[in-house]
């Protein structure tokens, strides 16, 4: 039987990692990091050379607005706000409303969901980032759920950055109003 000490050890499971630094939030000590009515949050120091990979597990809700909610990766505590970010996928309204694209093409951030204030309680999005830490591109898929001002919708997106730079945190920041949530990071290797 292998023991969680082994996978963490050897790598091949996920293990929670602890950021360095948070602002605008606060670390329980483990590395889930929580937060109240913020416009964005960032987790330092997450990202490093012990792990390749890495799986960001976010749950927000709208704590004033109806926010779109956008993610860029940092270093040295600074984001990256050039427009290096490119992401296609779709998304689908469980209401049964079409099927939607859902990309953008050189822009100043990853787009992962909106919140409806009044659905405030469906936002979950699953991010498994490859290589932030190395100097080889940055990639990502992500998928979740999340309502808007019409609808509830289920997404998912495959993503890169445009560059060849490490980086060792991320920020999520909210369009408008503030948001409530909590993000886990696991680090694995591939």
């Amino acid at each position: 039987m292998t023991k969680a000490r082994d996978l963490a050890n050897g790598g091949f499971g996920l293990v929670l990692i602890k950021p360095s630094t948070v602002t605008n939030g606060t670390d329980n000590g483990k590395g889930t990091v929580s937060f109240s009515a913020q416009t964005s949050v960032s987790l330092n120091g997450v990202f490093n050379s012990t792990y390749e990979s890495y799986r960001i597990i976010v749950t927000l809700t709208a704590s004033s607005g109806n926010p779109t909610i956008t993610f860029r990766v940092r270093s040295g505590a600074s984001d990256k706000t050039a427009a290096d970010y490119y992401f296609a996928g779709f998304n689908s309204s469980l209401g049964g409303g079409t099927i939607g694209s859902y990309r953008g093409n050189g822009t100043t951030s990853l787009t992962i969901g909106d919140i409806l204030s009044s659905a405030a309680n469906r936002y979950l999005t699953v991010i498994d980032i490859a290589n932030p830490f190395t100097t080889t591109a940055t990639k990502a898929s992500y998928s979740g759920t999340y309502s808007n001002a019409s609808d509830t919708f289920g997404y998912g997106v495959g993503a890169f950055i445009n560059d060849s730079l490490s980086y060792d945190g991320f920020t999520i920041i909210s369009s408008t109003g503030t948001f409530t949530g909590k993000i886990s990071v696991y680090g694995y290797n591939n």
